[in-house]
């Protein structure tokens, strides 16, 4: 009761983490903690989701990019010729030009995106083999004692990151 408020909130933490250790811990060895999500696996398939939808607009403004591409040589070569000369090809040509512009911006933007995608996959991967680390180190500490003194597994395993 006489704790500060930033002093009560560390506790608390603590203890969180400490519970849910102790939940990941007890579903690794298979005695329990229904409920809780397998969190690593789920933002792996959500990453992978996200990575095919990428891709696959990634391919499509590819294609688009090149055929407004071909539109713009095309009206640029049209130019040249002063028969066709007029204010709807100049407007056509504009609006051609402005559409190339976005698409390729769109295709850097999707780049970006991708290798963004790419190095949370990996920051997921890592941290998932951590985590492994930690419990295959947990399990040896543990093996079959009934109960642990909290230092010996808490301070050398509290934090993954």
């Amino acid at each position: 009761m006489n704790m500060t408020k930033n002093e009560k909130e560390e506790q608390l933490a603590g203890l969180v983490q400490l519970v849910t250790g102790i939940r990941l811990f007890n579903r690794e060895l298979g005695k329990g903690s229904a409920g809780l999500d397998n969190v690593p696996m789920l933002c792996d398939t959500e990453l992978l989701e996200a990575a095919t939808t990428i891709n696959q607009l990634t391919k499509a403004s590819e294609e688009s990019t090149l055929n407004y591409a071909l539109a713009a040589d095309f009206l640029e070569l049209e130019e040249s010729m002063p028969e066709l000369q007029g204010e709807e090809r100049q407007k056509n040509a504009n609006n051609c030009k402005s559409g190339l512009v976005f698409r390729r911006q769109l295709l850097l933007y999707l780049t970006a995106l991708q290798e963004q995608m790419n190095s949370a996959r990996e920051h997921l991967k890592e941290l998932n083999e951590k985590y492994e680390s930690a419990v295959r180190d947990l399990k040896h500490i543990c093996r079959a004692k009934s109960a642990v003194p909290v230092d010996m597994v808490y301070v050398s395993h509290c934090k993954l990151n």
